[in-house]
């Protein structure tokens, strides 16, 4: 097995220009093309993500996120079984509007996938600027959680055994306020986390010092991913021909 090493700024470009392939509107393959680095800075697989999407679908067909639920005690979006690569930024809108209109402090995601492409955009939110939960189970009963407090701007992240609890399969809850041990919306409660095996947990300064080790010695890609992803994004370009050189201002 090969790598090929490639700067941050060479990644961004070829997402941008694989994503712009796939799924041709601006403001959408921008936002996606941002969150699957996001999540390939920080060993989240992004691009794994963005692959096993396309091979599974020959053509990008948009589903739209659908409130199924507005009411302060009962917040809850049908994801439609969309991996939120694709539609995290406009998720992010949702709840921060719903949030500002009905002073919610939390809801639930159902038909959900990939949650992890929800953090970035979550966070970068007003909204959940003093505190943010994002709490969700996979197929093999470990739950997840992205935790910040008030006293700090970066994350902390835990990865532990849980119950088995079908409930939760496909479902994201998130919540910005702190009051874990009161709200049973919760997969797991913060203050039941010693009771738990945790399996990792990621400190928020291993997040600064793995963002700033990307940024200087960029990303060791393996040679076949990275072909596939270049011919994706070799798409987005057209040949040199007079027209195309009077569109581009040659």
């Amino acid at each position: 097995m090969k790598f090929t090493r490639v700067s941050n700024n060479e990644l961004r470009a070829i997402l941008n220009n694989a994503c712009e392939a796939f799924i041709s509107h601006k403001n959408d393959f921008e936002e996606t093309a941002s969150t699957i680095l996001w999540l390939e800075t920080y060993d989240f697989s992004g691009i794994d993500m963005f692959l096993n999407y396309l091979d599974q679908h020959y053509e990008y067909n948009y589903l739209q996120p659908k409130i199924i639920n507005n009411e302060k005690a009962s917040l809850i979006i049908d994801g439609k079984h969309e991996s939120h690569i694709f539609n995290a930024h406009l998720i992010s809108d949702i709840v921060c509007t719903l949030f500002n209109q009905n002073e919610n402090d939390g809801l639930a995601i159902i038909n959900s996938k990939n949650p992890e492409a929800l953090v970035p955009k979550l966070i970068e939110s007003k909204i959940f600027k003093n505190y943010l939960s994002i709490n969700w189970m996979d197929e093999n009963y470990l739950s997840y959680l992205f935790y910040r407090n008030e006293n700090s701007s970066n994350l902390i992240i835990y990865k532990t055994d849980s119950k088995l609890n079908e409930k939760y399969f496909n479902t994201v809850l998130i919540n910005n306020k702190n009051d874990h041990k009161n709200n049973e919306n919760e997969i797991f409660k913060l203050n039941d986390l010693n009771k738990l095996k945790i399996i990792n947990r990621i400190q928020p300064k291993h997040f600064r010092s793995i963002k700033q080790q990307k940024l200087m010695d960029g990303f060791y890609m393996e040679n076949t991913k990275l072909n596939k992803l270049s011919s994706i994004a070799n798409n987005v370009l057209v040949e040199s021909s007079e027209k195309s050189r009077l569109g581009a201002g040659e």
